[in-house]
């Protein structure tokens, strides 16, 4: 396998994250990235596609900070989260801008609305994609169906994933007890636990000591970044779940009011970043740049670290069957809610004759393996001219 250099990294999850509209359905073309340059084994891309999903944050954002420290530790899971996250957080920060300067958002979700039915193709292929290569057993398949269910009817992930994994273990019992590990050999992983530990020690360590030169420098400052870490806590799928939460503290604390931030999360879903990016316009209103920096900062550190803990400490436990088992079943409600995700996008988008053309031919260039960003621009393209024509 090869070791990618740092700016491969970073470079390589910007142009992800430059295109990530469709949130889990982009893991595919993650999983492309890693699989295209060989970073590491299907198996542990696998494996780390379950561990982000069991934990909070952005499903694709954790699972970019997983392939940067699998492959060059603390600095690799720095490079690939921040490489995936700046693409969103820049233009959040223009769409605030304008915003706050215009107090209009019409004419940008009319620009943008092209995107909508091509985000529908996007989760509707990786839905497939995902589907097909990981949910080939009768019991996967069934854990995935019954977890799309509970995701349409708005049950709470960490609730859907906890059943799951004690369905899973005990379906998948037989088969893994005597099967092959995750990994390639139970000694490799363990080893040099202690020196790979320190990363994660390290980032908590910085991460506390910024919050209280946060606290001491600006108590507005510190309430920002505390109020975002609190609610990304919460944040597990790419945020849908901590909504509620960020509406009641940021209307209650009354840094704006409830129509101000309806627009803000209808900015943020022009971006190609977690629902949860929408932290940014709040710290733009509150702060300026350097309140959309710190929103930044406490919406997103929490669960990096949770992820690089978890990269650490699964390790120890990963060989277990019982951890396989969880694994296999958090696959398939992953592969249960991108299914959901597709259905709900249909259902709810409205559809005109130029929609259905244009997610249709989005949705074909990416079953012919047309790389995404050149469906996401040329999608753009051709909307934009279809409007400007047809008046």
């Amino acid at each position: 396998m090869n070791s990618p250099r740092l700016v491969d990294l970073f470079l390589g999850f910007i142009r992800v994250g430059a295109t990530a509209f469709g949130g889990p359905a982009m893991i595919p073309h993650v999983r492309k990235l890693v699989l295209k340059n060989r970073w590491f084994s299907e198996a542990e891309f696998r494996t780390g596609v379950a561990i982000c999903q069991m934990i909070p944050g952005a499903t694709v954002m954790q699972l970019a900070a997983y392939v940067g420290m699998k492959t060059r530790g603390f600095l690799g899971a720095i490079a690939s989260f921040a490489g995936f996250g700046f693409p969103a957080f820049l233009m959040m920060i223009v769409l605030s801008s304008l915003y706050f300067h215009t107090r209009e958002i019409n004419w940008i979700i009319k620009l943008f609305s092209g995107l909508k039915v091509i985000v529908v193709a996007i989760v509707l292929h990786g839905a497939i994609d995902f589907a097909k290569r990981y949910t080939n057993h009768i019991w996967e398949q069934l854990i995935a169906f019954l977890a799309g269910v509970a995701f349409f009817f708005h049950l709470p992930p960490p609730v859907v994933l906890v059943f799951a994994a004690v369905v899973g273990i005990y379906l998948f019992r037989k088969d893994l007890r005597t099967s092959d590990c995750v990994v390639d050999n139970h000694s490799r992983v363990s080893k040099n636990i202690i020196t790979r530990i320190l990363g994660p020690i390290v980032a908590t360590l910085i991460c506390i000591a910024v919050v209280a030169f946060l606290m001491s420098l600006s108590p507005s400052l510190g309430s920002l970044a505390t109020t975002m870490a609190k609610i990304d806590i919460v944040a597990f799928g790419g945020g849908f779940a901590a909504l509620p939460i960020m509406l009641h503290t940021v209307v209650q604390k009354g840094w704006m009011n409830i129509e101000t931030l309806l627009d803000g999360i209808a900015l943020g879903q022009l971006t190609p970043g977690p629902i949860v990016i929408t932290s940014v316009f709040i710290g733009f209103h509150k702060e300026g740049i350097w309140g959309a920096v710190i929103a930044a900062f406490g919406t997103f550190s929490p669960s990096f670290l949770i992820l690089l803990w978890a990269t650490v400490l699964s390790d120890l436990w990963l060989y277990h069957w019982i951890a396989q088992a969880i694994f296999r079943a958090s696959l398939a409600t992953l592969s249960g809610l991108m299914a959901a995700m597709a259905a709900m996008l249909i259902v709810k988008a409205s559809w005109d004759i130029s929609g259905i053309i244009l997610a249709t031919l989005a949705f074909l260039a990416l079953q012919a393996s047309v790389d995404i960003i050149w469906v996401i621009l040329s999608g753009s393209v051709l909307w934009t001219l279809w409007n400007l024509f047809s008046k």
